[in-house]
């Protein structure tokens, strides 16, 4: 499990879940190293700015998360950590790499809207 601030998809349910009971979804899915930790808490920091949008986060090597890799738009990419953006269950967008909360936002405003403050 990864120790994070972010609600937590531990298996394929959890995703589907995830999915059909909200209309926007990031999901964040990396390690707990230094890449990933930062793109966390970047999303930890932007979750009151953005509140309709749900973040989660989901650990990369754990062997149920075989689904998520299996994501065509997923499976491509190399670096870690990966984060997908998702509307109505459909993948809007996907960058693999830290982003920072200023790289995080802007890419949560062109996908979603901007934040209501």
């Amino acid at each position: 499990m990864l120790y994070t601030n972010l609600n937590h998809i531990e298996n394929a349910a959890d995703f589907s879940k995830s999915l059909t009971e909200n209309e926007k979804v990031v999901i964040i899915c990396g390690r707990m190293d230094t890449a990933s930790v930062s793109t966390y808490r970047a999303a930890v920091g932007l979750k009151a700015r953005y509140r309709h949008i749900r973040f989660f986060d989901l650990e990369f090597d754990n062997p149920v998360s075989a689904f998520f890799h299996a994501i065509p738009e997923v499976a491509s990419q190399k670096t870690l950590p990966v984060t997908v953006c998702f509307k109505n269950g459909k993948v809007e967008k996907v960058t693999a790499g830290p982003l920072s909360a200023s790289e995080m936002a802007e890419i949560l405003d062109d996908v979603f809207e901007p934040a209501t403050v």
